[in-house]
């Protein structure tokens, strides 16, 4: 087991050492990055300082210039070929050169904003043509006044009677219309010895006047026969065609339906199929009318030294340059050689050391082997027990740990629920209490009951 620690230990040192070498390698590189970044910034400042053209160096870049988008207008292209509309054949026509194909050549169009450029130029090229339906002042009417009879112009008259009755007053019968007869209706006129008496006589009432008792009669419209009597001072003149004035052709906006069509296809609705056409988004195009540019906002002019931007006493050629520029690297160079050469060495350290190690180790090794195994026995079985120790004191801990929840009514009545972990069924992390007042009478009888019990 120490033979183990001192392994690591070792291999820590060894990394460690490396790191550091690596360190300093990182850090020459990045010394030599810098010195040439700023040199770089410098010397623009020093070669405008002995500059004699008096501009600063400028090359053009993105920053330089605007974006200039694309301009676009939208085009109308659209016209009666790209509409497909009808054109006549001399299918179109029956023998007496009827239209008989029941569509119209043409389209309804009434130009609107849509029809118009910018400038307010029609660029529209479809005919307008409006829909027409003629109507009464599309008629001029008649000089003459013309004159039809109607149900007004004749009024109903009796012709003649064909009653039977005769026309008169009523009569109601009074006493002087009757005449009274009394005769003997006695049975025992016969029998001797008997006096007739007022019952043995009978009063007979009898109508003597010779007329009808009744209301009388008045003749009324079923007394006659009745006919219509034309009572009108107007002559009956049959009216003139009104005449046409209107310059207009008759246009009416029909689209053929099935209703239109019999079983075996013919055209039967008579009409004339004319649509009407008003332009949508379909009908325009986009058009490039310029393409997408920059302009320069850039106020430097582009410029860039040459050798007749510099006095001729002060020139800076090219070889002198170079030189500076080497002699700068070859001094970077050397201190990042020194460094590479002390990591390899170190590197080279390292192996032998590891290689003496090694050696080292495996004699040792043999005569600690035996010290390393009791010594590593009596480790494993204290280890056991503090694990044994840890587990039981954490199963104490849980059992002896607590939860407590709470939660509020509407009522601002505050409910707690708490007790061993162990009790409950999840992770108190998964469980939400809420709390809601009970208002079923049968559950606050139960509740009562039991808190009596």
């Amino acid at each position: 087991m120490k033979q183990n620690v001192l392994d690591q230990a070792e291999k820590y040192a060894r990394a460690h050492r490396r790191r550091t070498r690596w360190h300093k390698v990182t850090t020459v590189m990045a010394s030599i990055v810098v010195f040439g970044t700023t040199y770089a910034l410098i010397l623009p400042a020093i070669t405008q300082e002995r500059t004699t053209c008096g501009l600063v160096e400028h090359i053009h870049d993105d920053s330089c210039y605007r974006e200039i988008p694309a301009v676009t207008r939208q085009e109308l292209v659209c016209s009666e070929d790209s509409l497909n509309i009808h054109q006549h054949t001399k299918e179109c026509y029956d023998e007496e050169k009827n239209l008989i194909c029941g569509y119209a050549d043409f389209i309804v169009h009434k130009h609107d904003d849509t029809c118009y450029d910018e400038s307010g130029n029609l660029v529209c090229t479809l005919p307008e043509i409006e829909a027409h339906t003629h109507d009464n002042s599309c008629y001029a009417q008649p000089a003459s006044a013309a004159h039809v009879h109607t149900e007004d112009c004749y009024t109903l008259q009796p012709v003649f009677l064909v009653c039977t009755e005769t026309e008169g007053e009523g009569h109601i019968h009074t006493a002087d219309c009757y005449t009274e007869t009394t005769y003997l209706s006695c049975m025992f006129s016969d029998v001797e010895g008997h006096e007739h008496g007022p019952e043995c006589y009978e009063t007979v009432t009898e109508l003597t006047c010779g007329q009808t008792e009744g209301g009388g009669h008045q003749h009324g419209e079923d007394c006659y026969v009745w006919d219509e009597v034309l009572t009108c001072e107007y002559a009956d003149v049959t009216p003139e065609e009104p005449e046409l004035i209107c310059n207009k052709e008759e246009i009416v906006l029909h689209k053929h339906t099935k209703d239109c069509y019999d079983e075996d296809g013919n055209l039967i609705c008579g009409k004339l199929e004319v649509l009407e056409h008003k332009h949508t988004e379909d009908c325009f195009q986009t058009v490039v009318v310029s393409e997408a540019t920059r302009e320069l906002i850039c106020e430097k002019p582009e410029h860039t030294h040459d050798s007749s931007c510099y006095p001729e006493t002060e020139k800076i050629t090219e070889t002198q340059t170079e030189e500076l520029t080497g002699a700068a690297t070859e001094a970077q160079t050397e201190k990042l050689t020194e460094a590479e050469t002390e990591a390899e060495t170190g590197e080279l350290a390292e192996a032998a050391s590891e290689a003496q190690t090694e050696e080292s180790t495996e004699l040792v090794t043999e005569a600690e082997t035996e010290d390393e195994s009791e010594e590593l026995t009596e480790v494993e079985s204290e280890s056991e027990s503090e694990e044994e120790s840890e587990t039981e004191t954490e199963e104490a801990d849980v059992l002896d740990e607590e939860f407590r929840l709470t939660a509020q009514a509407e009522s601002g009545i505050e409910v707690t629920v708490s007790g061993p972990v162990t009790s409950l069924p999840y992770p108190v992390a998964e469980i939400s209490l809420t709390a809601e007042e009970v208002t079923d009478e049968e559950v606050l009888a139960i509740w009562k009951q039991t808190l009596e019990e």
